[in-house]
């Protein structure tokens, strides 16, 4: 699990860094959203260590809802940002729609969530970046996102489960996508993966996870989604019996903000794990521990 720290201005300094290069693609980050987390975390940086009890109060539920997705943004620039735009025409397409939306996670609705699942699409590409490994996300791909591994090309359909009721529709229709991508793309070396976000599911955008220790913390995030998938991954199962045999699992993801007591700052911790179908072949079993690996050591 990766667990984000860093000070104030540190986080500020990056998170401007990553504007630059926003702005850099031909894009205007300050209509959106991204003016407020910038202008939040800003005010923060400078006032962090005067601020009363009442200030925290009216104010740093707000700095804590924008710092997690302004921690999404800085994830995809420090993937990206050393590549020529020329090959990063997805990506930019991808951030121009994850500009928008509500402030506040909180405040999404259904036909506001569009923001956000685009940010989870070009997350999910950064997350699966690792030439130094061997692991190059396709950026050209049809598909949502997708990465290439020696000669195996796996594409990659990515959703943010925001209801319980409506898991099993949404891996049914990633996976209506991913045998579409398989119909243009024949042969045992295309394969395929679910990519599905269930940090709405575990808050909203309104909590912190207080722990006293990174450790516990960890262990706390780990639990969530072991849980998670122990009581939900009969659905998407049940959908994979039905689906081409190349779709090889999910790769499912928790994020949230929380709070470090020992170190007394804001954290956003993340957990990725990745969850074979039943009845994979070994080769593609062996294929997902190493994707599991490479995943965890990043």
């Amino acid at each position: 699990m990766a667990i984000q720290t860093a000070t104030y201005a540190e986080a500020y300094k990056e998170l401007s860094s990553t504007i630059e290069w926003i702005e850099s693609l031909g894009l205007a980050p300050y209509r959106g959203r991204i003016r407020e987390y910038h202008r939040n975390l800003g005010h923060w940086k400078d006032n962090y260590l005067s601020a009363t009890d009442e200030d925290v109060r009216k104010g740093f539920a707000e700095f804590l809802n924008a710092i997690q997705d302004a921690d999404d943004l800085v994830a995809v620039y420090r993937k990206f940002h050393t590549l020529p735009p020329s090959q990063l025409q997805s990506i930019r397409e991808k951030l121009s729609r994850a500009l928008n939306g509500p402030v506040r996670r909180q405040d999404e609705q259904p036909r506001t969530t569009i923001a956000r699942n685009f940010l989870f699409e070009a997350l999910v590409a950064a997350r699966l970046h690792h030439p130094e490994r061997g692991v190059m996300a396709m950026l050209d791909a049809r598909t949502d996102t997708g990465f290439k591994v020696g000669d195996n090309k796996v594409w990659v359909e990515c959703k943010r489960i925001t209801s319980f009721k409506k898991l099993e529709a949404n891996i049914r229709d990633a996976s209506e996508q991913l045998e579409r991508a398989f119909k243009r793309n024949l042969g045992s070396a295309h394969k395929g993966l679910v990519a599905i976000d269930i940090s709405k599911l575990a808050n909203d955008g309104s909590k912190i996870l207080v722990k006293p220790d990174e450790n516990t913390l960890r262990a706390d995030m780990g639990r969530y989604v072991e849980h998670f998938i122990e009581q939900q991954r009969q659905q998407w199962e049940k959908v994979y019996r039905k689906r081409d045999k190349r779709i090889m699992g999910t790769l499912v993801r928790l994020s949230t903000m929380a709070s470090v007591e020992e170190k007394n700052l804001p954290t956003v911790a993340t957990e990725w794990v990745v969850n074979p179908r039943d009845r994979l072949p070994e080769a593609d079993q062996h294929f997902l521990q190493q994707l599991a690996s490479t995943l965890g050591s990043a």
